[in-house]
Formats: structure tokens, sequence, C-alpha cells
């Protein structure tokens, strides 16, 4: 696997850990 396409899978999965992190919140709120 190239790098470029390694640092965009990385990127892609913050990205939905992080929006499930701000449901959470909202959901708690």
């Amino acid at each position: 696997m190239s790098l470029p396409k390694l640092v965009r899978f990385g990127v892609s999965v913050e990205e939905d850990l992080f929006q499930e992190f701000e449901e959470m919140i909202a959901a708690k709120g």
C-alpha cells in the first residue's frame, strides 16, 4: 500500500471516530 493511501485511510478512520464521538456528546447533552 502506498503512503498517500495509508494516510488517507488513517484520516478517514479518524474522521469516522470523531463523528461518532460528536454524536455521543450530542446525545448526552
